[in-house]
């Protein structure tokens, strides 16, 4: 389960590369917005019935019980991460449909909130794949997180909309001129912060 959490984490941040190419080309030319309407809803699919959910009624409570506080620490941070996020989506596909209407004086606001939706998540995703992931993987959680996580899984995967959602952001890379992205993790260099003082800050919520 936690390779499979890393992976969805790489699936993000492909998602979140789209929207900031796409953010910066808004600057010189138009960008049809059909296709990123189409990826911001199958990404509040993805992240919020695939790899929040697991998350939140897998991992979280397990962790708990290892001795890290839902309440007052690092987890309540990742949860009202998560709600933020999602209200960033919904604010994103908003900002797209009025795009996609003719008001192209919106385009600068789009573009902030696009950057503001990308620190979060990176940050985030910074949070659990540092902190939050190895520290299950101590606790050697990984087999038991596992058949719970499928137990979820079984019951929401829809893999035809898993596979138009890879087709919509392959076809988005494409389109942007991307390069590929199997090596993201250590070429994109978008995390704001060093990983050491990331570590090291989260832990203190606790």
């Amino acid at each position: 389960m936690l390779d499979e959490l890393r992976h969805e984490h790489r699936m993000i941040r492909r998602v979140l590369r789209v929207l900031n190419s796409a953010a910066d080309r808004w600057q010189q030319q138009p960008v049809d917005p059909e296709g990123l309407i189409r990826l911001i809803r199958l990404l509040q699919d993805y992240a919020n019935q695939f790899h929040q959910r697991v998350e939140e009624e897998v991992l979280f409570p397990e962790l708990e019980k290892e001795g890290i506080p839902q309440q007052g620490g690092p987890l309540e941070v990742l949860l009202a991460e998560h709600r933020e996020g999602m209200g960033y989506l919904k604010e994103l596909e908003d900002y797209l449909q009025r795009l996609r209407q003719g008001e192209a004086a919106i385009q600068a606001e789009l573009a902030d909130t696009v950057r503001a939706y990308s620190l979060l998540l990176l940050a985030h995703i910074g949070k659990e794949d540092m902190v939050i992931l190895p520290l299950a993987a101590h606790a050697r959680l990984g087999k038991g997180l596992s058949e719970l996580s499928e137990e979820i899984r079984r019951n929401l995967r829809d893999a035809a909309k898993e596979a138009e959602f890879d087709w919509v952001l392959r076809e988005l890379e494409e389109e942007l001129g991307l390069p590929e992205a199997e090596n993201l993790d250590q070429d994109d260099g978008a995390f704001p912060v060093e990983a050491d003082a990331l570590a090291d800050e989260f832990l203190r919520e606790q």
